[in-house]
């Protein structure tokens, strides 16, 4: 494993040094083994993963303790700066093996100075659901975070929205960066107009290669970061996926998608799925997620007009909706095993949008849909002998997984789906150049 800390060196304006808590083990529930040689990891046995993955004792060339990552953001349009990380840190970084820069993140390990008045815990259902699913999206070539082990500890905590007393959990998930939207408003809300820019060239230097650098900095991440997110909110829309609470804490300007609450996936075409019990108003319902994302990309470029005048910003951020116009076509073809054809896009997005609004059936059946109507009327190569092999992971079948956990103890389920996801994975990644693809 490559070890590296470049996130310490940022800064106290970003982080506060944290100590983990201390936890009791039950077991260790989930290690996504298919990914350790990506991340340069051959010998990844239970003793070290609890050392470093449940103790959090520091990994060796990588941070000398966990971070608490500080950052701000608007929850449901409403600006809070009364959050952070509360429930989970930064544990390690290490390069994948193309070099890139990968976060160990924690959810469950304890209170922090963020915390405010939770626990910092995690329910043992609220770690599988999160394994549950990122496996899929990336099963289905969204960019996105990725598991990397779950154990279950012996505490009991009590949730309001959940059976209780609750089983709990530690996750680490592995992603390419932490640095949300939230992270610059923070630091434009306290005036630190210096560590935006310590925190602009961090992000082009570390994470955003496409970035044109003939640019000035600010425009050459922010015109990055918009072609990002509209490519992940294009996966997320051609997925059947609703994050549920898309506020700018949650949004990372790496454009992966990470933190998984209240999700759903479709099971059938509903433009008005809402997945969060709690968002009364609909505000990121399914079809509303687009818009969202546009609106969060407007608050970044708030936190950008000490750098840039505001119609640079206002033009770089007109480019989010054409651009994720075209990487919805693109998303969709990819799923129904079809070349791209951009070209196309223009008629081809109508002829998709058409194709959904008269769908009946499952959402994960509209992929056969699309690729035989766009064969025969427009005369798409196939790339592929047959579309994606998806199956639904709608709200039934993530409670059926969960049920035989809670109720028997038993795995069987969770473990012959995480199994199957990267099976579909394989066959998806054969021919896939999108954003999902980062993960090799």
């Amino acid at each position: 494993m490559d070890s590296v800390n470049i996130h310490e060196n940022l800064g106290s304006d970003f982080y506060v040094p944290v100590s983990p808590a201390s936890f009791q083990k039950v077991a260790l529930r989930f290690v996504n083994e298919p990914l350790l040689p990506s991340l340069g990891i051959h010998a990844a046995n239970e003793a070290w993963l609890d050392k470093h993955f449940l103790a959090f004792d520091p990994i060796p060339g990588s941070l000398s303790q966990p971070l608490a990552l500080a950052y701000h953001g608007h929850q449901f349009r409403h600006y809070n700066p009364d959050i952070g990380d509360g429930r989970g840190f930064l544990a390690a970084q290490c390069r994948d093996k193309q070099g890139r820069i990968l976060d160990f993140g924690t959810k469950g390990s304890g209170q922090t100075p963020f915390s405010r008045e939770g626990d910092g815990r995690l329910t043992l259902q609220g770690g599988v659901r999160e394994i549950l699913a990122s496996e899929e999206l990336s099963a289905r070539g969204v960019y996105t975070s990725r598991a990397f082990s779950l154990f279950e500890t012996d505490d009991k905590l009590y949730r309001h929205d959940e059976y209780s007393p609750a089983r709990a959990g530690v996750l680490t998930r592995v992603s390419h960066s932490h640095i949300r939207i939230g992270t610059f408003q923070r630091l434009a809300a306290l005036g630190k107009q210096e560590a935006i820019d310590i925190l602009v060239d961090h992000v082009l230097r570390h994470y955003l290669p496409e970035a044109d650098l003939n640019l000035p900095p600010a425009q050459a991440m922010y015109r990055a970061c918009v072609q990002r997110l509209a490519c992940l909110c294009a996966e997320w829309m051609a997925a059947g996926f609703v994050h549920g609470v898309l506020n700018t804490d949650n949004l990372t300007v790496t454009g992966e998608s990470f933190d998984y609450g209240p999700f759903r996936f479709l099971k059938s075409y509903d433009p008005h799925h809402v997945a969060a019990y709690f968002d009364h108003q609909g505000l990121y319902r399914y079809a509303r997620q687009p818009e969202s994302v546009g609106w969060a990309l407007a608050r970044l470029a708030e936190t950008l007009l000490g750098k840039l005048p505001q119609d640079i910003l206002q033009g770089e951020l007109d480019a989010f909706l054409p651009s994720y116009q075209k990487a919805l076509v693109g998303a969709y073809l990819h799923l129904a095993g079809l070349d791209d054809a951009p070209e196309e896009y223009e008629r081809l997005g109508a002829a998709i949008d058409a194709l959904l609004r008269g769908h009946q059936g499952a959402f994960v059946d509209v992929y056969a849909v699309i690729r035989e109507h766009l064969v025969a009327e427009f005369g798409i190569c196939e790339r592929q002998s047959d579309v994606a092999p998806t199956k639904p992971l709608d709200h039934e079948h993530v409670q059926n997984i969960w049920r035989g956990i809670h109720e028997e103890d038993d795995w069987t389920l969770f473990d012959t789906y995480v199994r199957d996801r990267r099976e579909v994975r394989g066959f998806l990644s054969k021919r896939y150049a999108g954003q999902g693809a980062f993960w090799g």
